[in-house]
């Protein structure tokens, strides 16, 4: 099972159209845990961390899993001992980061063109050159 395929598995595919790509799974998951410390919805909150920390693909980033498992744990800890304010804001950082990145995705596609546009050959030279 791929990381990105482990928020599927929780359901979150359900209440996003089917189309929904991995990074809008991980953005509605982000979205959970939000509304969750908003209302001081500990189930809820737990839950969507939950996912987000067994979404985390140690092979692909072992720099970064570790560290965002560090700061989901933290933000389990203080919901626990009642403190919704301050996972909601380190939560919502992170969620505004990956929301960027799929604008910057999303910006990039839109400049380049479709191999399937491009002249026969031109994508070929393109990968080789």
């Amino acid at each position: 099972m791929t990381h990105l395929s482990r928020f599927e598995s929780h359901g979150y595919e359900q209440r996003q159209p089917t189309s929904a790509s991995p990074l809008e799974l991980l953005i509605a998951t982000y979205d959970k845990a939000l509304r969750g410390c908003r209302t001081h919805d500990m189930a809820r909150s737990l839950e969507a961390l939950s996912v987000l920390r067994s979404g985390l693909s140690w092979e692909q980033s072992p720099d970064l899993a570790p560290r965002l498992q560090a700061l989901y744990e933290f933000c389990e800890e203080c919901i626990r001992d009642g403190d919704f304010r301050v996972p909601e804001r380190l939560l919502a950082q992170l969620r505004d980061t990956w929301v960027e990145v799929r604008r910057r995705i999303q910006a990039q596609e839109r400049a380049t063109p479709s191999r399937q546009s491009l002249p026969m050959g031109v994508g070929a030279f393109s990968v080789a050159g």
